[in-house]
């Protein structure tokens, strides 16, 4: 350690040549009494900048399926420092490892950096899967209609190929006002207008659609307040019911 002096009281600049320790020592007389004051001083190794580790980040894609290119887009590879900023490393600067992609399974990417003679490794896992079928094409039954305020009809959704891993569907109607629709494509005309009802799928986002204009309900002129067909149907019911139920009786009665 160098040091300066001075005896009009400015500051004194010390420098340090090594590491280790020293007694800063200041003189001075006054009305010739001598005083002295001290300071120890001790200097440490100045540290070394090393590469300690590597850390990996972003949005990295980490399932594939049987068949598909290897892709570490999105990887952030970051070296670490002893001391001093972190470095973000461009893919030209280290090694990256690619996994085997022709068979399924979990399959280990290993990375690796060099700087200094000084070498970091870090790895992740990628799960490779089973082709997946997709949904390709979704179309309903009917893609127009009309209907009479409080009317209900069902619209048939289909969703190709048939052996799609997800035929899951959503519906929605574009005015609820006028048309509802429930998760299984039962429709609800309730107020004069003209609506769309949409079915997307769940895998993929297709979407079709049915155009619906909704009229006001025409009077009925059947006459006992109610519909012929439908009464048919419901006698036609009981009467099966009631034949059925005398059958049921004789053969207990034997």
């Amino acid at each position: 350690m160098s040091s300066s002096t001075s005896s009009s009281g400015s500051p004194i600049t010390l420098t340090a040549l090594s590491s280790g320790s020293a007694t800063i020592t200041a003189s001075v007389t006054i009305d010739g009494e001598l005083y002295n004051a001290s300071c120890n001083v001790t200097i440490n190794e100045k540290p070394v900048r090393e590469l300690s580790s590597l850390s990996l980040s972003g949005n990295y894609k980490t399932t594939f399926e049987l068949g598909d290119s290897f892709s570490s887009e999105g990887l952030v590879v970051t070296a670490k420092y002893t001391f001093g900023e972190d470095k973000v490393l461009s893919a030209d600067e280290y090694t990256l490892t690619a996994p085997d992609m022709s068979s399924t399974g979990n399959k280990n990417v290993n990375i690796s950096y060099t700087e200094g003679g000084i070498t970091k490794t870090a790895s992740y896992n990628i799960n490779i899967i089973e082709s997946v079928v997709h949904v390709e094409s979704v179309s309903l039954n009917k893609t127009s209609l009309e209907l009479q305020v409080g009317e209900l009809v069902r619209l048939e959704a289909t969703v190709l190929p048939t052996n799609a891993i997800n035929k899951e569907v959503v519906w929605s109607s574009s005015d609820e006002s006028i048309a509802t629709v429930t998760f299984m494509g039962l429709v609800s005309a309730k107020s004069v207008g003209e609506v769309t009802i949409t079915v997307t799928t769940v895998d993929g986002g297709l979407k079709a659609t049915c155009a619906i204009k909704v009229s006001e309900t025409k009077p009925s002129s059947q006459g006992c307040g109610g519909n012929i067909v439908a009464t048919s149907v419901i006698l036609s019911t009981l009467s099966v019911l009631g034949i059925g139920l005398l059958l049921i009786k004789r053969k207990f009665s034997k």
